[in-house]
């Protein structure tokens, strides 16, 4: 008995333990900062838990480190208006990679490395072996400024709308928001290794690349990095309007660290990048009644104009300039939907159509009817879904919500 009792405790800890030597790099080729922090996301052939917290790293030169293992996940405040969609924390021997979506690239286990000053050539760890692209770590970010960066006021990290989250994420926001403000960065966050690691390689990364952007063009770099910190009032309230897409950031961040690109091709791409980014916001706060309210933010330096006008044959748009750097509410009457059915005309019960222009950036809203219609024995309301935050508004849908977790009221 107790034999077998041995036995399939042995067995148990082989079929759910990761092998070690068999943990290998996602990407083969990971930017390397001299100097700075890397990170490797690792894969298993076998899926499992109980992955090791840190791994031993060999240079070329011989010299060895310890990489430290965190662990990369949805973050669960989503309801926050500057939410980062994940977050990096110490890894778990709970942590189970066999949970992830096959078409999942962000959750699971990833490795920081603090990598030598002079590294070069390729580095091994657990069972694989990976060729580091290899990258001058600038000893801070370049100042986009006009006047220069005053070194004794540093930026105290405070929970606001107009702050980014405090998230080792979104580190790399803080360091440009310091930078826009003409102050030194607040210190990355310390309450873990992993926290401090992942902070500190998101943010070595875009400092490498607004270096490169500001030695090609110090006015083309200053515009992106205005769009990735942009905040605007509404009324004594500040909120931010940066962008917030992981794509768009993906987009901007591959093009910066590009080492085949020239210096016109990465400016022209950096513009090109610059001008694809609607930086103004919009977003429908009242939509049941004859009128609807709609609310429109304008972040930039300029004042900008909108027009709006319900997408029927005979409405005449409605022209409103919304000043720089404020939001401003337009308050619509609804277009009269008639439904001309066998029964007689009577206001339609189907969504209307919103057509909106701000700047160079046209959109359509579409407005649930003006009525909810209770009929015996009850009536079914839409589904509830958590407060918006700025990536909800920006992408115009709601955050989605698993089925087992909806909310419905009836």
């Amino acid at each position: 008995m107790s034999c077998a009792t041995a036995l399939i405790a042995v067995t148990t800890s082989v079929s759910f333990g990761i092998p070690i030597e068999l943990i290998v790099a996602r990407n083969s080729e990971p930017i390397a900062p001299k100097g700075g922090v890397m990170m490797v996301q690792l894969l298993n052939e076998t899926p499992g838990d109980n992955w090791p917290t840190t791994l031993q790293v060999t240079f070329e030169s011989g010299q060895t480190v310890r990489g430290v293992v965190g662990w990369i996940e949805k973050n669960p405040n989503n309801t926050s208006w500057t939410s980062n969609p994940s977050i990096i924390r110490t890894i778990n021997s709970s942590d189970n990679t066999i949970n992830i979506h096959p078409k999942d690239a962000i959750t699971g286990p990833v490795l920081f490395i603090e990598v030598p000053e002079h590294g070069y050539g390729t580095m091994s760890f657990a069972g694989d072996s990976v060729n580091p692209i290899w990258v001058d770590l600038p000893k801070t970010l370049p100042n986009m400024n006009i006047v220069p960066i005053n070194e004794n006021i540093k930026l105290i990290p405070e929970e606001g709308d107009d702050t980014p989250e405090w998230n080792p994420q979104e580190y790399w926001r803080w360091t440009l928001v310091a930078s826009r403000k003409g102050v030194m960065p607040p210190d990355p966050p310390s309450n873990s290794e992993v926290a401090r690691l992942a902070a500190l390689q998101s943010e070595h990364l875009w400092r490498i690349g607004f270096d490169r952007l500001a030695r090609s063009s110090r006015g083309v770099a200053a515009d992106c990095r205005d769009l990735l910190t942009n905040t605007t009032v509404d009324g004594a309230h500040s909120y931010a309007c940066w962008v917030v897409s992981p794509d768009s950031l993906r987009s901007l961040i591959s093009d910066l660290l590009d080492q085949s690109t020239t210096s016109r091709q990465l400016t022209m791409r950096a513009l090109r990048w610059a001008e694809n980014q609607p930086p103004h916001i919009y977003w429908l706060e009242k939509v049941f009644g004859s009128h609807i309210t709609l609310a429109i933010a304008n972040p930039t330096l300029e004042s900008t104009l909108s027009t709006l006008r319900w997408k029927t044959e005979n409405d005449i748009p409605i022209a409103i300039e919304v000043p720089a750097n404020q939001t401003v509410r337009c308050e619509l009457e609804r277009g009269l939907e008639l439904d001309l059915s066998i029964f007689g005309p009577k206001i339609s019960t189907q969504t209307q159509t919103l057509l909106l222009s701000v700047g160079d950036q046209s959109s359509s809203l579409q407005v649930v009817p003006q009525q909810v219609k209770a009929t015996p024995p009850s009536v079914q309301l839409a589904t509830l879904y958590p407060l918006w935050n700025l990536q909800d508004v920006q992408r115009g849908a709601p955050q989605f919500v698993e089925p087992s977790q909806s909310t419905s009221v009836q």
